[in-house]
């Protein structure tokens, strides 16, 4: 995505030094949370040319620049779709968007949105505008980058809910970008890992069982999105408790009897640190509601997906 605009795209919401810490992948949390608004605006920009509804914000960026557009270009930002077409998909995303308001003021399941006979239409239409627009090289480079932040969702939601299936077809996803990408070691990893989790049915058949109840993540509370991995599991719990300032690699040293002492008292280390937390009555602790799904955070969110368009 070099050259493409997505730096400038970010420095619409975070600063420059920021950004050089998301794009070497230092700054994880702002990096999803960046990618995930672009895409979001990228979705609002092409539903609203199939629809056929303007984007307050970009008008007068667009009329600004008109006399700059070709004729190639006026293709593909317009839409195949006839007038009776847009009217058409427009009242089936209205009535959609109704029955998923009923469903978050929980006046109606979520197995009636999966059932509404026009999501299948409007899908299905999102699609072909895809396949439309793929036919020219910037539109499908943009779409490629919608193809890699699905699977990202796709990932995260697998880890999250513990969905074993869901998190095998999200690495399986990933292999086509780590080859194009030059990323061969990850390539390499993940084509192994995937063999071997194929033959995990027959070779463990317990373990497959548990990994298909969710148990291939770690969860420390019973919250339907609270699942972490392994890894990052020892981050929140061994390691922050023996978390020490400098740590080995800043002024402590590598010696073989330094290492020797931070392993050997990692154990006395965390059990003081659990000690301390109960003397001062500290406690690691959820709310009832995650943070993004708070009002102001929704609403940040839609602000700068507009500024993103």
């Amino acid at each position: 995505m070099q050259s493409s605009g997505l730096y400038e795209l970010l420095e619409n919401i975070y600063a420059s030094n920021t950004i050089e810490h998301m794009m070497s992948g230092k700054s994880v949390s702002r990096t999803v949370r960046g990618h995930s608004i672009i895409d979001c605006a990228l979705y609002i920009m092409l539903l609203s040319k199939m629809i056929d509804v303007s984007l307050l914000g970009i008008e007068g960026r667009t009329d600004e620049n008109v006399n700059e557009v070709n004729a190639e270009d006026k293709e593909v930002i317009g839409t195949s779709s006839t007038e009776q077409n847009k009217s058409s998909l427009k009242a089936k995303f209205e009535s959609a968007l109704q029955t998923f308001l009923e469903i978050l003021h929980n006046k109606t399941s979520f197995e009636n949105i999966q059932n509404h006979e026009n999501v299948e239409e409007i899908y299905q239409s999102i699609k072909n505008e895809f396949e439309r627009l793929s036919k020219y090289p910037t539109a499908k480079l943009w779409i490629q980058y919608m193809d890699i932040i699905k699977i990202l969702k796709l990932f995260i939601k697998a880890e999250r809910t513990g969905d074993w299936f869901l998190h095998l077809h999200a690495v399986h996803e990933m292999l086509p970008f780590f080859a194009a990408t030059g990323h061969n070691l990850y390539l390499k990893s993940a084509y192994c890992y995937l063999q071997q989790m194929q033959t995990l049915e027959t070779e463990y058949p317990d373990m497959y069982s548990k990994f298909c109840e969710g148990y291939h993540v770690v969860r420390r509370s019973n919250r339907y999105w609270a699942g972490i991995s392994t890894d990052l599991a020892i981050e929140q719990t061994l390691m922050r408790s023996v978390k020490t300032s400098g740590g080995m690699t800043r002024g402590k040293g590598m010696t073989e009897v330094q290492r020797a002492k931070w392993l050997l008292s990692m154990p006395a280390c965390s059990g003081i640190n659990s000690a301390m937390q109960t003397v001062e009555n500290l406690q690691y602790t959820t709310s009832e509601q995650h943070k993004e799904s708070t009002r102001e955070r929704q609403q940040r969110c839609i602000d700068y997906s507009f500024v993103s368009t």
